[in-house]
């Protein structure tokens, strides 16, 4: 990851806490994004990949923390004016090498 602090992140996780019910799946989550960086998400299954992407993306409302966008606080869901920034591509079919 990129350390140059004179630029501004175009995605923040500040101590982010998220999951379902009374199941907390991610806790203090930090997370900077500069733009041109890719970021790749690996996990086991059942690791919190995907609730970590739907509280990122405004799909799921964090329990804690905060979400910065473009240098503003997140909206906890997604709106007209940030679509392009939540969207998510879930798998639906499988492949045929699974």
């Amino acid at each position: 990851m990129t350390t140059d602090t004179a630029r501004t992140p175009v995605l923040e996780a500040k101590q982010v806490c998220a999951g379902y019910g009374a199941v907390e799946v991610v806790k203090d989550l930090d997370l900077v994004v500069h733009a041109g960086e890719v970021v790749a998400l690996l996990g086991v299954n059942g690791a919190g990949k995907t609730t970590i992407v739907r509280a990122l993306s405004g799909q799921l409302k964090p329990s804690g923390g905060e979400v910065w966008l473009k240098g503003g606080r997140r909206p906890h869901r997604c709106t007209r004016g940030s679509a392009t920034a939540c969207a998510s591509s879930p798998r639906t079919a499988r492949s045929s090498w699974d």
